[in-house]
């Protein structure tokens, strides 16, 4: 059965202050806000370069020192996923992820309220120079990632299941 997966994407550069791992803690309080424990982790730095996706358990640590120690971060995603999943980008609970030009935030729609919207956007305001917004639904079955990483409005045509919703 077809879940909807609600996003909400901010665009604009990201801010050096504050750093990273603040972001991430930020990040984490605002799972915990919604009842969902954020499991696993991505990374792309100078050290860190690979696509595959680490458990927080293991590497929580190690990722954090490097970006104490002012290590370049290019981009940083965390997700909750479930014991069994399969494939990462259809099968989380929640999926957060800022790089340098958007944060953005997909959660199944039982998640989503006008609250969790609202304290997203204002925690996350402060890692980005805000140029412009949107929350939009899609199905589990499309990667909404895709779309916020275009911002491409010519691209809507694509999805088949988009909806616009601010």
């Amino acid at each position: 059965m077809e879940k909807i997966i609600i996003s909400i994407s901010l665009w604009g550069k990201t801010k050096k202050e504050p750093k990273w791992d603040e972001w991430y803690e930020d990040v984490k309080k605002l799972a915990d806000s919604i009842g969902i424990n954020m499991t696993h982790l991505g990374i792309r730095s100078t050290n860190y370069s690979s696509s595959k996706i680490l458990t927080i358990r293991r590497k929580e640590k190690d990722i954090l020192e490097c970006i104490k120690k002012g290590e370049k971060i290019d981009s940083f995603s965390v997700y909750s996923l479930p014991e069994n999943y399969q494939i990462a980008s259809f099968d989380y609970d929640l999926y957060i992820v800022r790089n340098m030009s958007f944060i953005s935030i997909s959660m199944k729609e039982k998640y989503y309220n006008s609250m969790t919207e609202q304290r997203f956007i204002l925690s996350m305001n402060k890692y980005i120079d805000f140029e412009t917004g949107e929350v939009f639904s899609t199905s589990d079955k499309e990667v909404p990632l895709i779309y916020t990483a275009t911002r491409d409005k010519s691209n809507l045509e694509t999805f088949e299941s988009i909806k616009i919703i601010k």
